[in-house]
């Protein structure tokens, strides 16, 4: 496979990332590497019955860098790291 070359902006700061404003199951809709756009669907925050409780959108345009795997979510943990496309 032949990958794209791409390079982002940012300060490496995991701090930043995009939280969970509840606590519940965090099921992904994007991998680490995809392109987003600004309101793009990362994911969702569901209750034990399935039912949703939170979208989790892409606050701007960007990739993916990092991404929760682990289901379980608390408030305010970090679920997503996206960083900028550097331009030219």
């Amino acid at each position: 496979h032949a990958f794209e070359s791409i390079r982002v902006k940012g300060d490496g700061n995991t701090d930043a990332g995009i939280t969970a404003p509840v606590g519940g199951y965090f099921t992904t809709q994007v991998n680490v590497g995809d392109r987003v756009r600004e309101g793009d669907l990362l994911g969702e925050i569901l209750d034990l019955d399935a039912i949703p409780l939170s979208e989790i959108r892409a606050p701007q345009s960007g990739v993916v860098m990092l991404i929760r795997r682990l289901s379980p979510v608390n408030a305010h943990d970090t679920l997503v790291i996206s960083a900028s496309l550097e331009q030219g």
